[in-house]
């Protein structure tokens, strides 16, 4: 903290005129010394910059009070932190291919969105391919689950692909297919020489 801004920096700004008069004075102290209160308050009350120190509670939290509808509660501290610090950006960029995108890398490194024009799929369709080397089946429904709240109201998820990296440079790629209310699951294994 500034020195100016403790109780001592505040009242030194106070004019000589009042501080020669012994009530204006001990007034002078007084709100030198609430105005310092004051001052160290407002550092409580920066969110953004805290982020990364706030606790757990206060997360969940802040995810209710800023209406962020894919905040996974039973996610980790980690994704819940990203999840808090991208959920401007994804209610700005709402319905866009970034929002999707962005929400999803605050709980997977790596996502892609491939909207239908890029694959050759029919139109207002896209795919989204997840790298994860988890494996977590219930983080994988849940966070699914919550696509709806930042993709576009007129596009549909038509695939989702996991990229399961494994020790050696082989990939598994598995994914799901909706089409009605079938669901047609495929793996095949490909090398795509990771190290």
């Amino acid at each position: 903290m500034s020195s100016t801004l403790t109780t001592e920096g505040i009242y030194a700004t106070y004019p000589p005129v009042l501080k020669a008069d012994e009530r204006a004075a001990a007034i002078g102290e007084v709100m030198a010394e609430q105005l310092a209160k004051n001052r160290m308050l407002c550092d409580k009350t920066m969110i953004y910059p805290a982020i990364d120190a706030l606790s757990e509670e206060i997360l969940d939290a802040l995810a209710y009070d800023f209406n962020v509808e894919w905040y996974d509660y039973e996610g980790t501290l980690e994704e819940k932190r990203r999840t808090i610090k991208e959920c401007i950006s994804v209610h700005r960029y709402k319905g866009t291919k970034y929002a999707v995108e962005t929400a999803l890398k605050s709980v997977y490194e790596t996502v892609k969105v491939q909207e239908w024009f890029e694959y050759g799929g029919e139109p207002y369709h896209f795919k989204v391919v997840i790298y994860d080397h988890t494996n977590d089946t219930e983080k994988r429904q849940r966070v699914l689950a919550k696509v709806h709240y930042y993709k576009n109201l007129r596009s549909h998820l038509e695939e989702t692909v996991y990229m399961v990296g494994i020790n050696t440079n082989i990939v598994l790629n598995a994914g799901i297919k909706t089409a009605g209310r079938y669901k047609r699951i495929y793996t095949e294994v490909k090398n795509y020489g990771l190290e």
